[in-house]
């Protein structure tokens, strides 16, 4: 389970208390409506059910559903900052599926705990894979299949080069 920071929980927690001051500034102004203080005359009612509808009940949604929003893309930084430092090569799209993303979401997740330092390696944006500085074993043999030649070239692969198809030069990782 991931921690919630100071700022999520302050503003779920304010959205609840927003929330809850709204419902009763509603159930205020129902009864108004229902019994006015001048007979026949419910607008001080419609007043409070309005006012309590506009300036708490939906501020009071926006920050728990902002709080919720935050705690979600903490928990996917999380995920990716575990990922990526326990295996050399993400694939985005394997990335997405495990965070239940879109690949463009996932790569901007990517990118912005790369970003904020908290994950250190390269993304090869050709074949859509992060290479990750950070695990043991920085260095592996691979064969590979060129996507512009078809041919299969055994390349080294690490964090800190490029590798290239043996026949046409074509950059595999």
């Amino acid at each position: 389970m991931t921690s919630v920071s100071a700022k999520q929980g302050s503003r779920v927690v304010l959205g609840i208390v927003v929330l809850v001051l709204g419902v009763t500034c509603n159930a205020v102004g129902i009864g108004l409506v229902v019994e006015p203080k001048k007979p026949n005359d419910p607008s001080a009612g419609y007043f409070w059910v309005v006012f309590s509808l506009v300036a708490m009940v939906l501020p009071g949604i926006l920050l728990v559903l902002a709080g919720r929003k935050q705690a979600r893309r903490a928990a996917a930084m999380e995920t990716i900052v575990a990922l990526a430092r326990a295996s050399q090569r993400l694939p985005l799209d394997q990335l997405a599926a495990e965070l239940k993303v879109k690949p463009a979401e996932a790569r901007e997740l990517l990118l912005a705990a790369i970003g904020q330092h908290r994950i250190v390696g390269r993304l090869d944006l050709e074949h859509g894979v992060f290479i990750s500085a950070s695990t043991h074993g920085g260095v592996q043999q691979l064969t590979m299949t060129c996507r512009n030649c078809g041919g299969r070239s055994e390349v080294i692969v690490s964090a800190h080069s490029n590798s290239h198809c043996q026949y046409c030069g074509f950059r595999l990782a």
